[in-house]
């Protein structure tokens, strides 16, 4: 397994060492704890990337995941946002301003690796020209693999879909008129997931990565988003670890003028902590 995790930090390096355009992520949520006991945890992650020369392009994005857990369940909160500008001669333009909430329940079944959750995902997007987009649902989900380094996972879900485009058109994936859109836009989607956290080097780096492929099944060829994060931290303090993290998009239904794919690659520093309740003081023995 932990080849396996080494391998991935290997390419995931590889892909980070290329240009990166800015998109908003839809992936990079939690998964079922290891530890059933009651406790409250925090990651955040600030990061940016900032160039100079041939483009001038400032871009940051923060991140956060909130979840706690009692017994078998478990509830997080995952806000995230974008926000990137390039410069032009005519002065700085916004080309990024993303906000995504992802909001989860779990529900871990008694004596096995499986599990049940319900989602829902909002989120908005400049960039692809979405006003705000929606996805409801739920389903059920395994623990592949589990250890004290690693975790790995798998999920399945059916979901709902509502999306505001702004009377926007879509782009025809035949090639040909656009796609007169008027008023929301509502999709059936069912959902494929995988997801792992992975320790190297005796603790000393941390590797996650998500993805998750959401057709339509009314044209699951054509109307399709395929969704990826990944990180790489390293600790340098108490709960502070140096981070390198990866957001990419594909999306086969866009709106005109957008681009089907991107990626983001951006530098920063990540915290967690996790607060647990303390057991009860041991009650002390009588007087004799």
């Amino acid at each position: 397994m932990e080849r396996l995790a080494t391998c991935i930090v290997i390419v995931f390096w590889l892909a980070g060492t290329g240009s990166a355009a800015a998109q908003s992520p839809r992936a990079g949520g939690p998964a079922p704890g290891d530890d059933p006991s009651p406790r409250i945890a925090l990651d955040a992650a600030l990061a940016g990337n900032l160039a100079r020369g041939f483009v001038d392009r400032e871009m940051i994005a923060a991140r956060g995941i909130l979840q706690g857990w009692t017994g078998p369940w478990g509830l997080y909160i995952q806000p995230y946002w974008l926000y990137g500008r390039v410069g032009t001669p005519a002065g700085k333009i916004t080309t990024d301003n993303e906000i995504y909430v992802r909001t989860g329940v779990f529900r871990q079944l008694e004596g096995g690796p499986l599990f049940l959750y319900l989602v829902d995902a909002y989120d908005r997007s400049l960039r692809r020209k979405i006003d705000y987009r929606n996805l409801l649902g739920g389903g059920a989900g395994v623990n592949l693999y589990r250890d004290k380094t690693t975790s790995l996972l798998s999920s399945v879900g059916i979901l709902g879909e509502v999306a505001d485009f702004k009377l926007r058109r879509l782009e025809n994936p035949d090639g040909t008129e656009p796609i007169e859109l008027d008023g929301r836009r509502y999709t059936l989607r069912w959902s494929v997931r995988l997801y792992g956290r992975y320790r190297l080097g005796g603790g000393k780096l941390a590797l996650t990565h998500d993805l998750i492929v959401i057709p339509s099944f009314s044209d699951p060829r054509d109307d399709y988003r395929v969704l990826f994060f990944g990180a790489i931290d390293a600790p340098i303090a108490k709960g502070f670890s140096a981070r390198v993290q990866a957001d990419a998009t594909y999306e086969g239904l866009i709106v005109a003028g957008t681009k089907h794919g991107d990626l983001a690659v951006t530098f920063g520093i990540s915290y967690r902590n996790e607060w647990a309740a303390k057991d009860p003081p041991a009650a002390s023995p009588p007087p004799r």
